[in-house]
């Protein structure tokens, strides 16, 4: 997707008839930035992990952690230093972040450092809730 992008961003802006800063943006947002993609894809493949895995929470906080704290703070700095570009900037930094501590994880998970092992049956919790909920009735 990232080729694609960067060899169609003259084309893309033929047909938005950009200039200037929307210009900039477009070439910025299908140049480098495409490559800033990679990063969420580390991102999903470190939730599939985690959910396979029995982890679903880790899973919730990489995504509420990428889309807030990932998010926000490089947002705002990005904006404020280098204007429309900047907020662009900064969000694919935060995204490169917390796909780093993503990978971390997994890795740790995977290695049996992530804490207690994962279940052995994968619907082994749901079962025992299920039956819960079938003996109160």
């Amino acid at each position: 997707m990232t080729a694609i992008l960067f060899t169609l961003r003259a084309p893309i802006i033929t047909l938005f008839g950009a200039e200037g800063v929307t210009r900039e943006l477009i070439v910025l947002f299908c140049g480098p930035l495409a490559l800033a993609f990679f990063f969420n894809g580390v991102i999903f493949v470190a939730n599939a992990a985690f959910n396979n895995m029995g982890r679903p929470f880790r899973s919730t906080w990489i995504n509420w952690g990428r889309h807030t704290i990932g998010t926000v703070p490089f947002v705002l700095a990005g904006g404020a230093m280098f204007g429309a570009a900047g907020v662009l900037i900064g969000q694919a930094v935060g995204g490169v972040i917390f796909a780093g501590i993503a990978a971390v994880m997994v890795r740790r998970m995977m290695d049996g450092e992530g804490g207690a092992p994962a279940p052995e049956k994968p619907f082994e919790r749901q079962a025992r809730l299920m039956s819960l909920l079938h003996r109160r009735r």
